[in-house]
């Protein structure tokens, strides 16, 4: 009854450790040593499915016949197919939660948020060099309105000369030591 249910899981002809051995024309402790190296599939305990072993056999002359000798060790492969397999499932399924996440609105294009980043920095730059004049305004003596306006413009192009880094799209990271600002230029947070 248990041989017909391990004959039904494997899909073949099951057969003793001693027929195989005569098939194969190898001693039953070889047998052993062979299924123990994985090298030909055990169906259960003393059995093999006739099929399957015959098969891995031949495989196992032929890569011996290829390979110049030298035994190869089947397991090492499956385990190596298995761990790809099992990574690019892994991979494939960040690609598709990345998809929803995205398709929900969830995760913006990083070409969006640079332009938008580029957009407001313009915004922001014209808006700092624009501080001269408006201050300049508040002084009716020309001359102290010039000299007003040409200490702000120096001291408004210093900032902008300090926190603007043309290494940052190269660099792909920020990293806190050369993230720059206020700490970069020797300047007190404060």
């Amino acid at each position: 009854m248990a041989d017909r249910r391990l004959e039904e899981k494997t899909g073949g002809e099951l057969c003793s450790k001693q027929v195989i051995a005569n098939l194969l024309n190898l001693d039953e402790r070889r047998v052993e040593q062979l299924a123990q190296k994985r090298i030909i599939p055990k169906a259960g305990r003393g059995k093999f499915d006739l099929h399957a072993t015959v098969r891995a056999y031949v495989m196992y002359l032929q890569q011996r016949t290829v390979g110049g000798g030298d035994s190869i060790d089947v397991t090492e492969y499956k385990d190596r197919l298995l761990r790809a397999t099992v990574l690019e499932a892994e991979e494939k399924a960040k690609l598709r939660e990345m998809a929803r996440r995205e398709k929900e609105d969830e995760l913006i294009d990083r070409s969006e948020i640079t332009a938008q980043w580029v957009a407001r920095c313009v915004e922001l730059k014209a808006a700092l060099l624009a501080i001269p004049v408006q201050v300049g305004f508040r002084f009716l003596d020309p001359d102290i309105r010039n000299m007003v306006e040409e200490e702000v413009e120096a001291a408004i192009y210093e900032i902008l000369e300090t926190y603007s880094r043309g290494d940052i799209g190269r660099q792909g990271k920020l990293d806190g030591r050369r993230a720059g600002g206020a700490e970069a230029a020797g300047e007190d947070k404060r």
